[in-house]
C-alpha cells in the first residue's frame, strides 16, 4: 500500500500578520510559533528582507493604494484604453505626481506638463495622433468662424504637417502666405496619446558571439536581396553538380571493381597427395586386423 501523506498546513494572511505583529512588539519567535502553531522558519522568513509579498506569482508593480489613486485618476479624467499602450507607462506618469496631482521635479530643467495633463477644462485644442490634416485641401473660402471655432496660423518656419506637405503660394511681393487652419472643437478628442509624455528609452543593440548578418528587408527591388537570391541560386547548382560528380565516380569505382574480380577469377584443380592416400589406406588395414583378433577368454580357477 502507498503511505497516505497529509496536506501540507497553508497559513492565511491574518494569522501570519498576527504572529508577526507579537515578535515584533517583544514576544519570542519560539513562544509565537507554540501559541499561533507557525514553524519558526517560517516566522523568520517573514521578518527577514527576502520577503517581498504573500501571494503567487511576480512581485506586483503597485502597491494596492497606487492602484486604487490610479484606478480613480484614469476614471476621473476619462483616459481611454489603447492597444499599443501598457499601464506601466501610466504606472511612469504616475510616479511625477504627488497624491495632490503636483509633479516631482527630479530634473529642474524640465519643464512641468502636471497642468497639461490635470487640468484638462484649461487645456488647449490640439489634433488626435490618429487623424491627418490635408492642409493644401483647405482655403479660405471654406473656413466657417463660430464660437466652438478657432483660427490657428502656422508659423513660417514650418513646411509641413503631420506628414503632409503644405503648398505655399507667393504674393506679389514674393512673400509666402500660409493657409490657415480651422480646429473645431467638437471633432477634437480629449483624449491623448502617451507617447507626448513618455520618454522611450533606446533599445540595447544585441551582441551575440556569432558574426551575424543584418537582416535585409523583403523588397524586391532592393539590390542587396537580389543579391542574396543569386547566391542562393548559385549555391544550390553547385551543390547539385558535387552530387553528379560523386555519383559518377562511385559508378566508375564499381566497374573497375568486377573487372578486376574477372581476371583474377582463374579455375584452381585441388590435386590428391599420395601421401594422404596411402596414410588413409594403412589406418583402414590395422582398423580391420584389430577386428579379425580373437579374445582371449579366462578360466575360472575352482
Amino acid at each position: 500500500m502507498p503511505k497516505t501523506f497529509a496536506p501540507e498546513e497553508r497559513y492565511k494572511k491574518n494569522y501570519d500578520e498576527r504572529d508577526i505583529e507579537a515578535i515584533r512588539k517583544g514576544l519570542s519567535k519560539k513562544q509565537a510559533s507554540k501559541e499561533y502553531g507557525i514553524p519558526r522558519a517560517t516566522l523568520q522568513f517573514r521578518l527577514s528582507n527576502k520577503f517581498t509579498k504573500t501571494g503567487h506569482g511576480p512581485p506586483p508593480i503597485l502597491t494596492q493604494d497606487e492602484e486604487k489613486l490610479l484606478v480613480h485618476w484614469i476614471k476621473e479624467y476619462n483616459i481611454k484604453e489603447n492597444e499599443n499602450e501598457d499601464f506601466i507607462k501610466l504606472y511612469q506618469i504616475w510616479k511625477n505626481f504627488d497624491e495632490g496631482g503636483k509633479q516631482k521635479h527630479k530634473n529642474e530643467d524640465r519643464e512641468s506638463i502636471s497642468e497639461e495633463i490635470l487640468n484638462i477644462e484649461a487645456m488647449e485644442l490640439f489634433i488626435d495622433d490618429n487623424k491627418s490634416l490635408n492642409l493644401s485641401n483647405i482655403c479660405d473660402n471654406n473656413i466657417i468662424l463660430d464660437q466652438t471655432t478657432k483660427i490657428v496660423y502656422i508659423s513660417d518656419q514650418i513646411s509641413s504637417y503631420a506628414g503632409n506637405e503644405v503648398t505655399l503660394e507667393k504674393n506679389k511681393q514674393n512673400k509666402v502666405v500660409l493657409p490657415k487652419v480651422v480646429f473645431e472643437e467638437e471633432a477634437i478628442t480629449v483624449n491623448r496619446s502617451l507617447s507626448n509624455f513618455i520618454l522611450y528609452p533606446k533599445t540595447p543593440e544585441r551582441k551575440g558571439k556569432r558574426n551575424t548578418t543584418e537582416r535585409l528587408p523583403f523588397v524586391l527591388t532592393s539590390s542587396g536581396w537580389k543579391q542574396i537570391q543569386r547566391d542562393n541560386e548559385e549555391r544550390k547548382i553547385k551543390e547539385e553538380q558535387e552530387k553528379k560528380e560523386r555519383k559518377a565516380l562511385r559508378i566508375n569505382k564499381k566497374q573497375e571493381r568486377k573487372e578486376l574480380l574477372k581476371t583474377k577469377r582463374i579455375p584452381v584443380i585441388k590435386k590428391k597427395c599420395g601421401n594422404f592416400n596411402s596414410k588413409s589406406i594403412k589406418l583402414k588395414e590395422n582398423r580391420q586386423q584389430k577386428q579379425k583378433k580373437p579374445k582371449l577368454k579366462l578360466k575360472k580357477q575352482s
